[in-house]
């Protein structure tokens, strides 16, 4: 009985090992079949097929860009091939995409190698600093590309996308820019200002895309312009139906004919203003010439009334200074005469040559004193006379013109008769 029980536990131990081996079989097999990309690319590693290695790496980098660990293997592929530059630039992908670094099992061992193709890792990884120094690298890695070309397109979808292609679309101040992800950067929008800003290019154009997303940056654009430039570009039909490249040259196309259009417009605008202004500037001059004016001929009427007054007196005076008996009253009338006349003569000129009212002001006292002094010439001339107003002891009889005709008289001579003249 014993040996029966002994038996049949053997025969059904033996049943579970078999069943256990065949289960072990089944998920091998079943963990071959679902192998992905990154899974056949670290094993081709393990094999040192270093070049099949490469090539599923930068699969699965395509089909998932966000995992960073597509990019170990991609930089540790490209080490073993001798290709330093993009061991370089998968792993600073490596570094923004995960910069604590859980894709790796030894840290320092990768820093070292990073830093061995050329990297720039900067102290501790995981921190604030090192993110940012590891997203430099990156940027400076673009930046470089774009200082002697106007096409960037980044190693893991250098197998995709043909740079040459996109020459065309692009210049010196029209840069093109490919990318597996923008990230740390929000939007390919920001990223393209970011580099924009960075290649100092102005009002020039940079124009970001990934397989997804295509966004751009101008410095005379605001991004409400470039968003409807792009969104008129209809760029995800042209992407449906012909390819990303052209989708790409569609962006540029957009952006940089919007950049034109608002120039133009700008010019325009400008020309218009320049316009207004140039008419308000002609408006102020004439208006300040119609105030000149007339300020000019507000200040200048009393001083000409003045000046008539002055005329007519120096008319009457002239009639009898002739014709006075020598003395000293004679004398002073005569003095009298000529100062008035030598401030009427002054005034005169400045009616004629006077260019502002404040001339013409200052004039107005010098001829209303040319005034009181040939009022004086003539009470001179009264007592010269006795008083009678007729010289006495003269054989000629004063004219017995009045004031008004003798004026006349003396207009019509167009010249007023010199000082020294008078008495001869």
């Amino acid at each position: 009985m014993r040996t029966l029980m002994h038996d049949h536990k053997w025969g059904m131990n033996r049943f579970w090992l078999r069943g256990a081996a065949t289960l072990a079989a089944c998920a091998a097999l079943a963990g071959a079949a679902f192998a992905g990309p990154l899974d056949d690319a670290k094993s081709a590693y393990r094999s040192r097929d270093y070049a099949a290695a490469q090539r599923l790496a930068q699969q699965a980098a395509q089909e998932n860009p966000n995992d960073p660990g597509s990019y170990v293997v991609i930089g540790s592929s490209s080490a073993k091939l001798g290709n330093r530059t993009a061991a370089r630039d998968a792993w600073a992908n490596v570094l923004r995409l995960d910069p604590d670094l859980n894709s790796v099992k030894d840290k320092a061992a990768f820093l070292r190698a990073y830093q061995g193709v050329g990297g720039r890792a900067a102290g501790n990884t995981g921190t604030g600093s090192t993110r940012r120094a590891d997203s430099s690298a990156v940027a400076g890695d673009i930046l470089r590309a774009l200082q002697s070309d106007n096409v960037y397109v980044a190693p893991e979808v250098r197998g995709e996308i043909d740079a040459n292609a996109l020459s065309s679309a692009a210049g010196a101040t029209t840069k093109l820019v490919v990318v597996s992800t923008v990230y740390p950067y929000r939007s390919p929008q920001e990223m393209a200002a970011k580099l924009r800003e960075a290649l100092d290019l102005g009002e020039g154009v940079v124009v970001v895309g990934t397989p997804k997303r295509i966004g751009a940056s101008s410095g005379r654009l605001s991004p409400s312009q470039i968003d409807r430039a792009l969104a008129d570009a209809n760029l995800n039909q042209i992407a449906t139906t012909q390819g990303f490249v052209p989708a790409m040259a569609a962006a540029s196309k957009a952006v940089t004919g919007e950049v034109r259009s608002d120039r133009t417009t700008d010019t325009a605008r400008g020309g218009g203003i320049l316009f207004l202004i140039l008419g308000a500037i002609a408006a102020l001059v004439g208006w300040k010439a119609y105030r000149k004016g007339k300020s000019l001929k507000e200040a200048k009427e009393p001083v000409e009334k003045l000046h008539r007054q002055v005329l007519d007196n120096l008319s009457y005076v002239d009639g009898y200074l002739d014709l006075l008996p020598k003395g000293e009253e004679a004398e002073r009338a005569r003095a009298l005469r000529q100062s008035a006349y030598e401030k009427y003569a002054t005034v005169g000129a400045l009616l004629k040559d006077s260019k502002s009212p404040e001339e013409l002001r200052r004039a107005q006292p010098m001829i209303e004193q040319a005034l009181g002094e040939l009022n004086e010439c003539r009470a001179a001339i009264d007592r010269a006379t006795g008083g009678t107003g007729v010289a006495m002891g003269i054989s000629e009889i004063p004219s017995l013109q009045t004031d008004d005709e003798r004026a006349a008289s003396f207009r019509a001579s167009a010249r007023l008769k010199p000082a020294e003249q008078i008495g001869d």
